[in-house]
């Protein structure tokens, strides 16, 4: 996995590559707190993924948590069908939405 981060106008955009699995969990955890820490909107956009694990949709469901407690609009950008897949199979796809209002989907 590689992480891009680039800001403007006070909004920081996180581009991921590659697959983001349990020994990039680490990495993708600190990026992502990082960019809720000092923005009050985040996007993370993984066009350019792979493949995800639970690892990831931890964080994600972590960083949704967060983001409404903070009132951060968090927003997850092209996702590959990995993702959502993932989340349907695992039973998540409507906690993450539905549960932290603030987290959007685009594609």
């Amino acid at each position: 996995m590689t992480c891009v981060t680039t800001q403007e106008n006070g909004q920081i955009k996180l581009t991921i590559n590659g697959s983001v699995l349990i020994e990039d969990a680490a990495e993708f955890h600190q990026q992502v707190m990082h960019g809720l820490e000092t923005s009050s909107h985040l996007e993370v956009d993984f066009k350019e993924a792979g493949n995800f694990d639970l690892s990831a949709v931890q964080i994600l469901l972590a960083a949704g948590r967060y983001a409404q407690k903070a009132g951060i609009n968090f927003n997850i950008i092209s996702p590959s069908s990995a993702l959502p897949d993932l989340l349907k199979f695992l039973g998540l796809d409507s906690v993450i939405f539905h549960e932290y209002p603030g987290t959007r989907v685009h594609s």
